[in-house]
């Protein structure tokens, strides 16, 4: 059996998409098609039954599912296990990340990892958070870095620090240095937030609406980053987690010199970043050198006041 077919048949199954199990795999739609249907043809049952525009499983589909996931998972640890027999720190470690977590932590961890091994390769994916566990059980990426959240049960979360969203604004126009903030300001406060269709924006509105307060904001962008400039223009604020300033030392300098933030005060606005991994999968030589180097490089944020280790 070719494992690429299996690998199409599980990707569309967790997606219910060809499109999206598509781009998780790398494959042109027309090739994961051509999957599908030697797979089918292969087993001689229907997999898939179109309902609209999803594919819904059919039962001979949900019951191949079932039992496959255990015989995948023991391959992929079998695997796993012959490659680090010898303990090198090399191959190709595949890392995914929300926008502010890449760049604020990943990166800075990943930089390093490059400069001490030589004979490691490391590709660096941003995702939003709900794609991270997805991409993880499509086989995508090998370690992941979102909010710690209900996830799959083949998932498995490693919690690493707490932080609370703050207000970001010019500094001169926060009450103070690393003064908190409450709902009842925000109320009155012309924000730039992100759409609905991030986890933030969600948090941050579930938060309000539980506490009576309504948020309208005046603009909407699309990255934390397209906030912080327009917040940059002087009349706008933007909420966001403190390590957005980290990235370039933007309080110090870079292009955001100037932003300061004030901790939002109300538990609803804090949460917790977790590593997310495979379930019972070994860690590589190299993933295990990922983690104690960001593990590094969360105690020099934690320094700054950025977030507090777990």
């Amino acid at each position: 059996m070719d494992l690429r077919l299996v690998r199409s048949f599980m990707a569309v199954a967790r997606h219910g998409s060809v499109t999206a199990a598509a781009d998780s795999l790398g494959l042109t739609q027309p090739a994961l098609s051509q999957h599908l249907r030697i797979f089918a043809q292969s087993l001689g049952v229907p997999l898939f039954g179109r309902v609209g525009r999803k594919l819904e499983l059919t039962d001979a589909g949900r019951q191949l599912v079932l039992a496959l996931e255990p015989v995948l998972d023991q391959l992929e640890r079998v695997i796993v296990s012959a490659a680090s027999q010898h303990g090198a720190v090399e191959g190709t470690l595949r890392i995914g990340a929300t926008h502010t977590y890449l760049s604020a932590l990943v990166m800075p961890a990943v930089q390093a990892l490059v400069d001490a091994h030589p004979g490691l390769d490391i590709q660096v994916f941003e995702f939003a958070a709900a794609e991270v566990d997805r991409s993880l059980l499509d086989g995508q990426i090998d370690l992941g870095l979102a909010f710690a959240k209900d996830a799959p049960k083949r998932i498995e979360q490693v919690p690493l620090f707490s932080e609370t969203l703050a207000l970001i604004a010019p500094g001169h126009k926060l009450p103070r240095e690393q003064e908190t903030v409450t709902l009842a300001q925000l109320e009155t406060l012309p924000l730039a937030l992100l759409p609905e269709r991030f986890a933030m924006r969600r948090q941050i509105d579930a938060a309000a609406q539980a506490a009576g307060i309504v948020l309208r904001p005046r603009l909407e962008g699309p990255s934390v980053e397209a906030l912080l400039r327009a917040v940059l223009g002087g009349r706008l604020y933007t909420i966001a987690s403190p390590l957005a300033l980290h990235i370039a030392g933007t309080q110090r300098s870079g292009s955001f010199a100037g932003l300061a933030y004030a901790p939002v005060a109300h538990p609803g606005f804090s949460r917790t970043a977790a590593l997310h991994r495979r379930h019972g999968r070994p860690d590589s030589p190299a993933a295990t050198a990922f983690m104690d180097t960001l593990g590094k490089v969360i105690r020099d944020a934690a320094g700054s006041g950025y977030l507090i280790p777990i």
